[in-house]
């Protein structure tokens, strides 16, 4: 860990997981990426966990270096996420260019490092401090990003681009492929040999089949015949930038690292489970009003049929799965840190199949999708 404070598993800050960049560090990157010009002045770095970044001012204007550790992101792993927010960007869609090296890549792997330079987005990061779980500022907010979501979902649906390979951290939707949650995550774990040793030391198969078996066989069958595309997979408020003025209106969307083949409903799943529920509460609940916002302002720019509604519904329960499997093996083997993988497991990945499996809270919440679903 180190003295810089990072958001924390529990909505808290904690002492980050890799070292701040330093000037050195950064005027070696910038001057690696010939359009970013020379290294004048070093911003803030980012509070946001699992890698490194820090805003800087060059000779050729404002720009964001990011320091991934090679173990969690190659410069290889890098490429299909940037050729897709390239995509997107000539779609009209507002995401920020990366500068490339001399030979060309958006990527730079460097003494165990892997660093990308985008230029910084127009607009306010007015999510900043907000941990990527917590909510809204209010239904006018979510309202925007549920637009813009469409519009990316519009994008995506004309990028013939294969799903992303094995990695440390992902959501890739692959678990959804197989009916059989425990096979699911059992074939999953054998192509990530991290994960399989975590879970071998945790009653997994009981715990996820206690609250999740049925949920995600029924998220397997929704979601069988939609068509493919390319989601964010991380859409939530402290990934988008937004109008200075205070409105609800988003101008910039950065953050690309889960980004992957699935399906719309995927991406609106994660959506809405991400920043539409309140898990950092003492007692959770799904904020309805924003979750109606998001849903109505994505359906004003890309109105959506009755299956695929139904399969927002049905993903909801089990859409953070395979994330939270992967931040057990970040957390519990690349980190070494056996409370905060037992949280991810604990809290994240069983805690959130109960809730909606169990809770009371839950319950509304899947009643809520549902009733949402079938009045399209």
């Amino acid at each position: 860990m180190t003295g810089l404070l990072v958001h924390g598993l529990a909505g808290d800050l904690a002492p980050g997981d890799w070292p701040a960049l330093t000037a050195p560090e950064l005027a070696a990157v910038v001057a690696a990426f010939p359009a970013a010009g020379t290294l004048l002045r070093v911003g803030r770095p980012s509070p946001r966990p699992q890698s490194a970044a820090s805003a800087v001012t060059t000779t050729t204007g404002q720009w964001v270096v990011k320091r991934h550790a090679a173990a969690v992101r190659r410069p290889a792993d890098l490429v299909p996420e940037h050729r897709f927010g390239e995509h997107l960007a000539a779609a009209g869609l507002p995401v920020p260019p990366w500068a490339r090296t001399g030979d060309g890549a958006t990527a730079l792997g460097r003494d165990g490092w892997t660093y990308e330079v985008q230029r910084a987005g127009a607009g306010t990061d007015r999510y900043r401090d907000a941990a990527s779980w917590e909510p809204y500022r209010d239904p006018a907010d979510a309202a925007a990003a549920g637009g813009l979501l469409a519009r990316l979902h519009a994008a995506a649906a004309e990028l013939p681009e294969p799903a992303r390979g094995p990695r440390l951290l992902s959501a890739s939707a692959a678990l959804l492929h197989c009916p059989d949650l425990v096979a699911a995550v059992a074939a999953w774990a054998a192509g990530h040999p991290p994960t399989a040793r975590q879970l071998a030391r945790r009653p997994w198969q009981d715990d996820l089949a206690r609250s999740g078996a049925q949920p995600h066989a029924a998220a397997a069958a929704a979601v069988r015949g939609l068509p493919p595309l390319w989601g964010h997979h991380d859409w939530h408020g402290s990934n988008l930038l937004w109008a200075p003025d205070g409105a609800p209106r988003v101008t910039a969307v950065f953050d690309l690292g889960l980004a992957d083949l699935g399906w719309a409903a995927y991406d609106i799943a994660t959506a809405l489970e991400r920043a539409c529920v309140g898990w950092l509460a003492p007692a959770p609940e799904l904020r309805t009003d924003d979750a109606a916002a998001l849903l109505a302002g994505y359906e004003e720019v890309r109105p959506l049929p009755g299956p695929e509604r139904a399969a927002v519904a049905a993903l909801l329960p089990v859409v953070h799965v395979e994330y939270a499997l992967s931040e057990l093996a970040y957390y519990g083997e690349l980190l070494d840190s056996p409370v905060r993988a037992a949280t991810a497991y604990e809290r994240y990945l069983v805690g959130h199949l109960d809730w909606w499996a169990r809770d009371p809270a839950g319950r509304r919440a899947r009643a809520f999708l549902e009733a949402w679903a079938g009045a399209g």
